[in-house]
């Protein structure tokens, strides 16, 4: 469904399909974005990969805020092992071929180990986000869009005026909150993590 069909719905289900509306357009937007991105933050669901290319002497590298878990880190077609800062620790700056990463460093921040050694090598970070702005619309695949009819609604019976009050205020919310979790327990049948790899030990780096 798209974010027009959806919303379409939602205002048959307020009984708000003739103006003056008591759910502006503009509101029942902002609740549908809202409801996108928390079905995204709670379960993961949209996924992204941003791209940086390393500084010669450079270890330390941004990744967007909006990212809620790193999911996947590359060097061309190499898999970089995932790594805790006490392993690296004293040997951080070393220059070498890039093997592991660390997030436990800095928020927001990947730290890269070795040091890479060149400028320009490619490094492909992928992971669970919050949909920006300009990814909303597609942050949802398809076979759950029409969950988010849920979440516009539990959203919009927030609003606090005498005339949006509802009974259907609670119901809303916990089907909404059935949603979210009938989509996590879906993703964790579907799961493979290929970072579940053994840690390298730290007298080996």
């Amino acid at each position: 469904m798209t974010r027009n069909e959806i919303l379409s719905q939602v205002r048959k289900l307020l009984s708000d399909e003739e103006a003056p509306y008591l759910w502006r357009d503009e509101e029942l937007d902002f609740y549908y974005e809202l409801a996108v991105r928390e079905l995204c933050r709670e379960t993961g669901i949209f996924t992204k990969t941003v791209t940086f290319f390393t500084v010669n002497g450079q270890y330390l590298y941004d990744y967007p805020s909006s990212f809620t878990e790193i999911l996947l880190v590359k060097t061309g077609d190499r898999i970089l092992n995932k790594v805790p800062f006490s392993f690296i620790d004293t040997r951080m700056g070393i220059k070498g071929q890039v093997m592991w990463y660390c997030l436990d460093y800095l928020p927001t921040k990947i730290l890269l180990h070795y040091t890479p050694e060149e400028d320009g090598q490619i490094i492909k970070v992928t992971g669970s986000a919050v949909p920006e702005s300009d990814e909303i619309d597609s942050a949802v695949p398809e076979k759950y869009s029409h969950f988010l009819i849920e979440g516009v609604l539990a959203n919009a019976f927030t609003k606090s005026d005498s005339e949006t009050v509802s009974p259907f205020a609670e119901k809303y919310k916990l089907l909404w909150l059935s949603r979210i979790e009938q989509v996590k327990r879906d993703l964790e049948r579907q799961y493979y993590n290929p970072l579940n790899r053994t840690i390298i030990h730290r007298g080996l780096l």
